[in-house]
């Protein structure tokens, strides 16, 4: 179960790393946190070797590492779409606001017009 965890975790990283609010120093952490929890790849392995500053480094590792465990970075368009599924699920399920739903599904159409 721990396992499942942290690779669950790693997923929604993806989602943020490809709408650009993640940075390499950020990934580091979440990186040990799934070592820890026994989620293994070469490429994390050797992200938790890195120092802080080697944030280009970080990303790409991370990039290759979620590559090796079979949930790749997708590109900005396809993040956009997991997290509108993800709010229409909200809406569907009754969990959350609709109203509050409903927008954050229109910024995603839309990217960030604010």
């Amino acid at each position: 179960m721990s396992i499942l965890f942290g690779v669950k975790q790693l997923r929604g990283l993806v989602i943020h790393l490809a709408m650009d609010e993640l940075f390499g120093d950020d990934l580091q952490m979440a990186d040990a946190h799934a070592l820890a929890r026994g989620v293994d790849s070469r490429s994390l392995r050797e992200l938790a070797g890195l120092s802080k500053g080697q944030s280009r480094d970080a990303v790409d590792l991370f990039r290759l590492a979620m590559d090796e465990l079979g949930s790749p970075v997708p590109d900005k368009s396809g993040a956009r779409l997991h997290l509108m599924r993800e709010a229409a699920a909200s809406i569907v399920a009754g969990s959350g606001d609709p109203e509050d739903l409903a927008r954050s599904i229109a910024r995603k159409l839309l990217g960030d017009v604010t």
